[in-house]
């Protein structure tokens, strides 16, 4: 395996950095995208349930 040279070295630490930034930057972002896709999943598996209740409670 070769042996990472200076360069190498000064590349990945510049990498690092450009992704910690990316990831300062977006992570308020990432959570309220993750919230949004949670709630509407819950929503979407709680409206069946309401409106089949809802229609027993009419043909009852």
């Amino acid at each position: 395996m070769p042996t990472p040279t200076d360069a190498d070295r000064t590349t990945n630490r510049a990498a690092d950095r450009l992704l910690l930034e990316a990831v300062r930057h977006s992570v308020g972002r990432t959570a309220a995208i993750c919230l949004v896709t949670t709630a509407a999943a819950g929503a979407a598996l709680a409206l069946p349930l309401v409106l089949g209740r809802a229609l027993d409670a009419v043909l009852a």
